[in-house]
C-alpha cells in the first residue's frame, strides 16, 4: 500500500526583544569657562553606557525572560556631534568597548564634549534567532548634554570717549571707533566675540547703518560725522563666549556701551578786511574779505561750515542804514560803489551763520527720500 504523509511545522512564537540603557556616571557635563575645565572630566571620571538586551521567549518552559547580551554580534557604537557621525573603532583610546560576555555592548567614554554641543551615542548590534533563522537588528541612542558657566565678566573699552563733540570746522569727518574686550586683563581674540552696533540720529530717529556708518569685520565702526545730523547716539553690544560661540550668547549676558556724538560749532570772532576808511571817487568796486579767528589765530573753513552773508547799506541823514543783501556764501564778494551816497558813503556788513548739519530729506510721512542710485538725499539749511 502507498504511504500517506503529512507535513507538520513547529509554530514558534516570535521573540520579544527589548533594549534599555544603563547609565553609570554623569550624563550631563559642565564647562567652567573661568577655569577652563570640564565637570566632570570624562578622561578622569568616565561615563559608562551599558545596553541591557532582554529576550522574552514565549515557548520556553522556564526562564522566559533572559539577558541576551552575550549572544550579540556586530556590535557597533557611533558618536554623533554637530551633525557628523563617526563610527568608534576598537583602537579609539577615548572609548573602551566590551564585545563579549554578559556586558557585551558596554562602552566607557573618556572623551569630553569638546565641541560644546550635545553628543549622541548610538548603539547597534545584531541578535540571531536560531529557531526562526532570523536576524534582529537592535538600536538604542543616548544623548550626552553639555552646559557652560561663566562668572567672569568681559570688560569692553573703546578707542574714543563715550561722549564727545564734533567740530565740523576743525575735526576730520571720519571717526574710527575700535572696541577692545578683556577678561582678567587679557585681550580676548576676535573669535570669541561678536560686536553689534546700532544708532539713532538726533531729531531723526533710528539710522540706517549703510547710510553714514560702516561696521568693519573686526567690529570697529567708521562714522561719517559730516552726515550724522546734529548728533548720533551709538550703542555697542558685545557678546563674549569663552568657548568661541558668541552667536549663542543671550542678550541678557551681553555687555553694552553707549557713545554719544554731538555736532557743535564754536563761536569764532571775525572781522572785515580789505576796505579802507575812504576811497577815491573813481573806485567802482570794493572786494572786502571776512577773516575768522580763534584763540589760536586765523581759522580756515575749507568745508564751508560757516556761511558769510554780505550786506551793504546807504548811510541816511537820520543815522539809519538801509540794508540790502548783496552776496551769500562767499568770503570775498564784489561790492559796487554806485549805490554809495556821495557825502555819507555806505556801510558794509557781514553776518556769519552756521550752514547747518546735513540731514536726510524726508516726505510728509517722515520717510527718507533717495536718488536713482538709492542714496539718501541730504539737505541742510542755515541756522542762527
Amino acid at each position: 500500500m502507498v504511504m500517506k504523509t503529512k507535513n507538520v511545522l513547529i509554530n514558534w512564537r516570535p521573540l520579544q526583544i527589548s533594549v534599555s540603557m544603563d547609565v553609570s556616571g554623569a550624563i550631563r557635563q559642565m564647562y567652567d569657562a573661568d577655569e577652563g575645565e570640564f565637570i566632570p572630566d570624562y578622561s578622569i571620571t568616565p561615563l559608562t553606557l551599558t545596553p541591557i538586551v532582554s529576550m522574552m521567549d514565549g515557548d520556553a518552559l522556564s526562564d522566559r525572560v533572559v539577558r541576551a547580551n552575550s549572544k550579540l554580534t556586530n556590535i557597533k557604537w557611533t558618536r554623533i556631534s554637530k551633525g557628523v557621525s563617526t563610527v568608534i573603532l576598537d583602537t579609539d583610546e577615548q572609548h573602551v568597548m566590551t564585545k563579549n560576555g554578559d556586558t557585551a555592548g558596554r562602552i566607557k567614554i573618556l572623551r569630553n564634549c569638546e565641541d560644546f554641543e550635545p553628543v549622541t551615542y548610538l548603539f547597534e548590534a545584531d541578535y540571531y534567532d536560531e529557531r526562526m533563522q532570523q536576524v534582529h537588528h537592535l538600536m538604542q541612542s543616548t544623548l550626552v548634554m553639555i552646559d557652560y558657566q561663566q562668572e567672569t565678566q568681559v570688560d569692553v573699552t573703546l578707542s574714543c570717549s563715550e561722549f564727545q563733540f564734533y567740530n565740523p570746522i576743525k575735526d576730520e569727518p571720519r571717526l574710527i571707533i575700535t572696541p577692545m574686550a578683556y577678561v582678567r586683563g587679557v585681550l580676548v581674540p576676535s573669535d570669541f566675540l561678536r560686536f553689534v552696533w546700532s544708532a539713532g540720529m538726533d531729531d531723526v530717529g533710528e539710522a540706517d547703518e549703510d547710510f553714514f556708518l560702516e561696521v568693519q569685520p573686526d567690529g570697529s565702526l567708521h562714522v561719517n560725522r559730516e552726515m550724522m545730523g546734529n548728533g548720533v547716539k551709538l550703542t555697542l553690544t558685545t557678546y563674549y563666549s569663552p568657548i568661541g560661540k558668541p552667536e549663542t550668547v543671550a542678550d541678557t549676558s551681553a555687555k553694552t556701551i553707549n557713545v554719544e556724538i554731538k555736532r557743535r560749532v564754536p563761536i569764532y570772532d571775525y572781522e572785515i578786511h580789505g576796505i579802507p576808511n575812504s576811497i577815491a571817487d573813481n573806485i567802482d568796486e570794493l572786494y572786502p574779505e571776512v577773516v575768522m579767528s580763534d584763540a589760536y589765530g586765523i581759522q580756515e573753513d575749507p568745508r564751508g561750515i560757516i556761511v558769510p552773508i554780505w550786506y551793504v547799506g546807504e548811510n541816511k541823514s537820520n543815522g539809519e542804514i538801509a540794508w540790502q543783501q548783496i552776496a551769500y556764501g562767499t568770503k570775498t564778494p564784489e561790492v559796487s560803489t554806485v549805490a554809495m551816497h556821495a557825502l555819507r558813503g555806505a556801510t558794509i556788513g557781514v553776518e556769519m551763520k552756521d550752514a547747518g548739519a546735513w540731514m536726510p530729506l524726508a516726505d510728509v510721512d517722515g520717510k527718507w527720500l533717495a536718488d536713482a542710485d538709492g542714496k539718501v538725499i541730504m539737505v541742510r539749511s542755515v541756522t542762527d
